[in-house]
């Protein structure tokens, strides 16, 4: 989460208050979520493709419960059972082992010659030990986050400019 500061809250939050509750929590979660969705769209613009799973699951989720609670609330997130690997293309892994052996800090892996019961089926290979060289970061959640000071804050700003003059006109009817 990325706190962005915004002049003019002051104002806003004044002129909300004159509008019933209902209304003041509809405008900012719908001003949050225009927001964010720049930031998402920009995410899935980043994020490497390959099934199409991972920019599937790209969305904004919104916390409903929070505006009873005096706030509102919107993430991007990434990930679902498809593409439950989010975090391991933004982040990366490191190198990593599987099968019977032992680590060392001088040698990085050393396999016991000894054949057992359930070896690995890796690369069309019955092997005992997989070494994996690991993923390289591919990031696209923390460029998208770039966005949240500039273009993602103008799409803010233009929905509460576009629709709180439809609810004050509404509120005084």
């Amino acid at each position: 989460m990325v706190d962005v500061p915004v002049q003019g809250l002051a104002e806003l939050d004044a002129l909300l208050k004159t509008l019933p509750s209902r209304v003041e929590a509809n405008i900012l979660r719908g001003a949050v979520r225009a927001g964010q969705k720049v930031v998402a769209d920009k995410a899935k613009a980043e994020v490497p493709e390959d099934t199409g799973d991972l920019k599937r699951s790209i969305r904004v989720k919104t916390d409903f419960r929070a505006a009873r609670r005096g706030y509102v609330r919107a993430d991007v997130v990434a990930g679902n059972a498809a593409a439950w690997y989010a975090g391991l293309i933004e982040f990366g892994t490191g190198p990593f082992y599987s099968g019977p052996g032992t680590t060392s800090k001088r040698a990085p892996y050393v396999i016991k010659p000894t054949r057992r019961e359930g070896a690995l089926y890796f690369g069309g290979v019955i092997r005992e030990a997989v070494t994996h060289p690991g993923i390289r970061p591919q990031p696209y959640m923390g460029p998208a986050a770039e966005l949240l000071d500039g273009p993602a804050l103008n799409a803010f700003v233009a929905y509460v400019q576009r629709r709180l003059p439809v609810e004050i006109a509404k509120a005084a009817t």
